[in-house]
Parts: C-alpha cells; sequence; structure tokens
C-alpha cells in the first residue's frame, strides 16, 4: 500500500532560522553569527556578570537569565541589546531589509567612521555615553547638506571601543555611517571636524562595491566591541592594531548594552522598512515525504535539546 506524504510542523525557531539563513545567503553574507555562537556567548556573558556582581538592572538581568538561546527569543522588542539572541535576530532582519533597499541606489555607497575626542569615557564609566545624543549630532551634521539631505539613504550605528594609547585606556565612542545618494564632497563638507592632535584621522570614508553592501550593512551594526592599540609605524604614521578585549571591558559594555533597546543605537536614514519579518509565520508547514531514512535538518538547525520535530 503506498504511503503518503505527511505534514509535519518544525518548531518556530527552526522555521524563523531557516528563513534567516535563507534571506543572509540572498543577501551574500556567509559569515554571519550562527546560533552555536550566540549561545556560547550568552553563557559567557552570564558569568562575567556573575563573577563580577553585575546585578542592575535586576529586570533586564531575569530576563537574560530566563532567555533559553537554543529557541530564540518570543519577542525581540522586549529584550534589551545586552540579550545575544534578540540582538542577532533583529541586526539579520535590518541587514537583509537595508541591503534589499540599497542595493539599487545609483551613485557610491561610502562607508564612513567619525571619531570625535569630546565623546570619550573613562575606563568604568561607558554608562556616561548616550547613543541618543551621538545620533542628534549626526542629525544636525546632516541637516547642513541642505535640500539635498532628502535624497540621502542609509544607515547609521553608534559603536564603542576601547582604546589604548600611550599606556592610558579609554572608551572611544563613534560613529559609523554607510551612506549613499549624496556626493562624497558633500558628506565630507556636512561631518567635518577639526583634527585634534589625539585623533589622526576623525572622518574616514571607504568606498563599498555592490557585492559589499549586504557586509557594509551588517558592520555598521555590529554587536562586538573591539581594543585598539595606538603606535607609530616605521615611518612615524599613526597606525592602529586590534587586540584581545579583557573580560572586564567586555562585561562594562554589555552592562551598557542593558540599558538600551536592540535597535536603540541604529538610525535608519531616508528609507521607510517592512516590518514584516523575514519569515510568515502562517506558511511554516513543510511537506515532508516519509522515506527509508527520518527527515533531517541542516546541521546548523539542528538543537539539541528538542528532538520533536
Amino acid at each position: 500500500m503506498r504511503r503518503h506524504p505527511r505534514n509535519k510542523l518544525l518548531p518556530e525557531s527552526l522555521r524563523a532560522e531557516l528563513a534567516l539563513q535563507q534571506a543572509l545567503t540572498r543577501a551574500g553574507i556567509q559569515d554571519f553569527e550562527t546560533r552555536d555562537d550566540v549561545g556560547s556567548r550568552r553563557r559567557s556573558q552570564l558569568r562575567r556578570f556573575a563573577r563580577l556582581g553585575i546585578t542592575k538592572p535586576a529586570r533586564r538581568i531575569t530576563k537574560l537569565t530566563a532567555c533559553a538561546s537554543e529557541r530564540g527569543c518570543e519577542n525581540v522588542g522586549t529584550c534589551p541589546a545586552a540579550c545575544h539572541v534578540a540582538s542577532r535576530i533583529e541586526r539579520g532582519r535590518l541587514v537583509v531589509r537595508i541591503w534589499e533597499r540599497l542595493q539599487d541606489c545609483e551613485g557610491d555607497l561610502w562607508l564612513i567612521t567619525i571619531v570625535n575626542d569630546a565623546w570619550r569615557q573613562d575606563e568604568g564609566e561607558l554608562y556616561g555615553c548616550n547613543p541618543a545624543t551621538l545620533l542628534k549630532w549626526l542629525d544636525r551634521r546632516l541637516d547642513r547638506l541642505g535640500g539635498i539631505k532628502s535624497n540621502l539613504k542609509g544607515v547609521a550605528g553608534v559603536d564603542v571601543s576601547v582604546n589604548e594609547r600611550e599606556g592610558e585606556c579609554f572608551w572611544q565612542p563613534h560613529l559609523h555611517l554607510l551612506a549613499a545618494g549624496v556626493d562624497k564632497s558633500k558628506l565630507k563638507e556636512a561631518l567635518s571636524l577639526k583634527t585634534s592632535c589625539q585623533t589622526h584621522k576623525p572622518v574616514m570614508f571607504k568606498p563599498v562595491q555592490r557585492s559589499e553592501l549586504a557586509t557594509s550593512v551588517g558592520y555598521v551594526l555590529k554587536r562586538t566591541v573591539e581594543k585598539r592599540v595606538a603606535y607609530l609605524d616605521e615611518e612615524g604614521r599613526q597606525r592602529q592594531r586590534s587586540v584581545k578585549v579583557p573580560s572586564d571591558a567586555v562585561a562594562e559594555h554589555d552592562s551598557w548594552l542593558l540599558r538600551q533597546a536592540v535597535t536603540e543605537r541604529f538610525r535608519v536614514i531616508g528609507m521607510r522598512l517592512s516590518r514584516r519579518p523575514l519569515v510568515d509565520p502562517t506558511s511554516f508547514r513543510q511537506i515532508v515525504k516519509v522515506r527509508r531514512k527520518p527527515y533531517s535538518l541542516p546541521f546548523w538547525l539542528r538543537d539539541d535539546e528538542e528532538d520533536d520535530f
């Protein structure tokens, strides 16, 4: 007797994960952080908080502790930016949506980094950096574009790094801006900063190829923190090299993110993005034919703690 195909409903987190992987692959991103990466970082994060006695804000710490990373977040809107799971889901959605809107923009694409010495914070005082303040500063600078500001499309993100210069360590907030639709000369004029003796190039422009667009969007929205050590090369020019971030600094960075919503550090400019999720929850049913071997998920979607799919 012939056996008929039977329906199987995949767990929701795995369906969403499959949709995210497919969308990111379509955008050309092959190395976006995985669920395993997120699970490992989350466990390390909670261990650091416990070791250093970080218990506030208590409600958000409780939210992180209760989050089951293997099954994803029920609602990323209720999670703080420190949640690795919610951050990955929302940044993945934004990367895909922004890439969809920017890939058809005419003209050059620029990845701009803005470093202002006035934004720096001492170690242990990163809480003094308010992302909203930096984004408002950017808005005022872009207002200098005048009427052509309406042509600008892009995305901005607030980032921080641990910088070491002449033996002194401090937090250096900075802005990343991926911009299209406005000439480089106009952007340079609007964003110009006085060159200080501390920062050799306070505003840096890097051209972005269309093939690198999605990766550049991901860079603007990145979640990880870096440490940079300044030095002089053989010709006397100021350079920086990246080194491992101390555990205490990672904990301070995560504690700073605890006080923010997932997308609070980001600003989409000149575009309206669809709030539609990357996967339609009404079309999750998957037809699986019963063969000699049982159906199995790709290895990056397997969930060791949930085998009832």
